[in-house]
């Protein structure tokens, strides 16, 4: 039904999407709350993928380890 478009993913393989109003998701509607949307954003990444973002020995994630589209 949902489609992404290729605007929702970045060059590293991340995608991100909005939900505009809660009732899409099923969930029932309660007055005392409004209508609210939600915002998405999945980040991928491979085993290994740590050593770019760790304190201690950092490094760098090679080319050809990286995720692309």
């Amino acid at each position: 039904k949902y489609e992404l478009r290729r605007d929702n993913f970045s060059s590293t393989g991340n995608f991100g999407f909005g939900i505009q109003e809660h009732i899409d998701l099923g969930i029932k509607y309660d007055p005392s709350i409004g209508i609210y949307g939600l915002d998405f954003y999945v980040v991928l990444g491979r085993p290994g993928y740590n050593v770019n973002h760790r304190k201690r020995k950092s490094g760098t994630v090679g080319f050809p380890h990286r995720l692309t589209k």
